[in-house]
């Protein structure tokens, strides 16, 4: 008797040993067949009606859900490889076939996954990239410092692990301390997880410890069995179930253990803990290799590679070997300057020391931090601070000296120049307390009371400040005539029509000038167009000629200000003005006063600064 197709169909979901699962457009499981229940842990009854994020990680639920969408759309979607979790937490690797089951009227309402468990080629496949990954890192790094971040990242990925970490013995030689750790999963409890066992010690019987102890690996596929599992709170907020110590051993010699933890419960195996080992081994011969060839090529590299000139020569002055920093800092290649006299490095003018110098190495004295001069090889001098030293053969004898020479020409200028500003500096201190001392002079003699005494002062001083503070923040190189202007102007900014071409004042000019302009300002502020609201300030500044020579003309315009009338003695702001521009600039000043406010003319003899 044939079976009918349903039954035939039936028949060979049934038998298969593919997992095949059936749900509608919203994910609700619809069948499950028998290999469906031995790969994922759940019997029919148990996954039939749930949701099928029953069997999906976290991080492919949102992914699940796009390809049912599409599939509702009537896209197909390709075969692929994803992640599944079995009922007892286990994650296994399938390849899917996901297939869209439509009614009689062709409308997608659900689809059909077939599922076929990959895990095991995924492991070897694993194994295989884990001993190459770290082969290829070890081949290129140069130390293990280099290649350890990299190898715990590649064996958390092979391994499929979250966090890897590397512990080393600390200095007490009795328990383990965390050199560094690397981060391959991303949720917030992995974090925490990571952080909170920065700068932690473990003991002998941690897990670390254990792999120590044991010159072995330890495999937990479970930490509800571990007890003595130090971070167990930790670890259970993060989701971490499983962990692999592995100690990294070279010749006996310990030197460190590589730590990986997971999410998922993994069936320890012998071949599992036999890769690792061997990969603990390699990277443990590396760490051996290159601490051999680092105490092997220390001393020459640190002499090669020395910025210093060190320099080795004979008892009768000839130059043996000569480094890297030799050749930068006399100019020369060691190809030319081995079998040279010293003699031909020192100026002629320090033989007769050299000479006093040589004397003293051959009674066995060592002289440190010896500042002389050298010669480079187009002739020019150098300031150096050397030490040198007598080398003696088995017999105690001296057959050779070892210079090391550093160029302090460059701090040997500093210091020069350090001394120059400060040189200026207390120039223009002593610049500084002159003004200040003939303004205390000038104001005291002019004011007619304490209180106006000190307010004056107090203001000259301020606008003093103020002219400092810009001549400091261009270097004391020079400032703008229109920006010393603008200083001083711009409380009244509104009440101002400035126009000038672009002159460049000194700062010998410069305090004069701003002294000027404060007490125009202030004078148009307290008697003129600037104590009312209609009035204004003109201020203009040009170069001229005057009989052949530059002049700086210099206007000031107040307008729609109070009358203006000649005083019947100067005050002290005019009689600063006068003075400033007469004395301190070697000009002239015209002052005349009209109905709508007072105007000055000056004028200053001017050479480009």
């Amino acid at each position: 008797m044939i079976l009918a197709s349903d039954q035939l169909l039936t028949a060979i979901v049934e038998s298969t040993h593919y997992a095949i699962v059936a749900k509608n457009l919203d994910g609700i499981i619809l069948s499950w067949n028998p290999a469906a229940e031995e790969l994922f842990g759940y019997a029919a009854e148990e996954a039939i009606g749930r949701h099928i994020s029953l069997i999906l990680p976290e991080e492919e639920r949102d992914r699940y859900a796009r390809d049912l969408r599409r599939l509702g759309r009537g896209e197909k979607i390709a075969r692929h490889e994803a992640v599944r979790v079995r009922k007892d937490g286990r994650r296994l690797h399938i390849a899917l076939t996901i297939t869209p089951i439509r009614d009689d009227g062709g409308t997608v309402v659900g689809a059909s996954a077939i599922n076929y468990n990959i895990t095991d080629r995924k492991r070897v496949d694993a194994r295989v990239r884990a001993e190459y990954a770290v082969t290829k890192i070890l081949y290129e790094a140069r130390t293990f410092n280099d290649a350890v971040a990299p190898i715990l990242l590649a064996l958390c990925e092979c391994f499929d692990c979250d966090l890897g970490e590397y512990w080393i013995v600390d200095e007490t030689g009795q328990t383990l301390r965390r050199l560094t750790s690397v981060v391959h999963g991303s949720w917030p409890e992995l974090q925490a997880f990571d952080e909170g066992s920065r700068g932690m010690i473990v003991a002998p019987d941690s897990l670390p410890g254990r792999a120590w102890r044991r010159m072995a690996p330890v495999w937990i596929s479970d930490f509800e069995p571990e007890p003595g599992f130090c971070r167990r709170e930790l670890g259970e907020r993060a989701g971490v179930t499983a962990a692999i110590s592995c100690p990294i051993v070279s010749d006996g010699v310990f030197h460190g253990v590589a730590v990986f933890f997971g999410r998922s419960p993994v069936e320890c195996d012998d071949d599992y803990l036999s890769l690792i080992a061997n990969i603990g081994l390699k990277v443990g011969h590396f760490i051996r290799r290159r601490q051999v060839e680092q105490e092997r090529s220390d001393l020459a590299a640190i002499v090669d590679a020395s910025a210093d000139a060190i320099v080795g020569w004979t008892v009768d002055g000839r130059v043996t070997s000569w480094n890297r920093g030799a050749e930068t800092m006399y100019g020369q290649p060691a190809a030319e300057a081995i079998g040279q006299p010293v003699l031909n490095f020192v100026p002629p003018d320090g033989h007769e020391e050299w000479s006093r110098m040589f004397e003293n190495l051959l009674q066995g004295n060592v002289l440190e931090q010896y500042e002389t001069r050298r010669l480079r090889r187009d002739g020019s001098a150098l300031d150096v601070s050397m030490t040198v030293t007598p080398m003696r053969n088995e017999f105690g004898w001296i057959v050779s000296f070892s210079t090391v020479a550093r160029d302090i020409t460059a701090q040997k200028r500093e210091m020069e120049l350090q001394r120059l500003a400060a040189r200026e500096q207390q120039h223009r201190l002593q610049n500084v307390l002159a003004v200040v001392s003939a303004l205390i002079h000038l104001s005291r003699k002019r004011a007619r009371s304490v209180d106006e005494f000190a307010n004056g002062l107090t203001r000259r001083i301020a606008s003093l400040g103020q002219v400092y503070g810009k001549l400091t923040e261009s270097g004391w190189e020079h400032i703008m005539l229109g920006k010393l202007v603008e200083l001083c102007l711009e409380p009244y900014r509104g009440s101002v029509d400035v126009d000038g071409d672009d002159i460049v004042v000194s700062p010998e000019r410069a305090v004069p000038l701003g002294m000027i302009l404060h007490e125009l300002t202030t004078n148009a502020a307290k008697y003129g167009a600037l104590s009312v609201a209609s009035g204004r300030v003109g201020c203009r500044w040009h170069i001229l000629q005057s009989d052949g020579a530059p002049c700086l003309r210099f206007h000031w315009r107040e307008t729609g200000g109070p009358r203006a009338k000649s005083p019947a003695t100067m005050g002290m702001g005019s009689f600063l003005i006068t003075q400033s521009v007469e004395t301190a600039l070697k000009g002239a000043v015209a002052v005349e006063y009209g109905a709508n406010g007072v105007s000055y003319d000056i004028s200053i003899p001017w050479r480009s600064d």
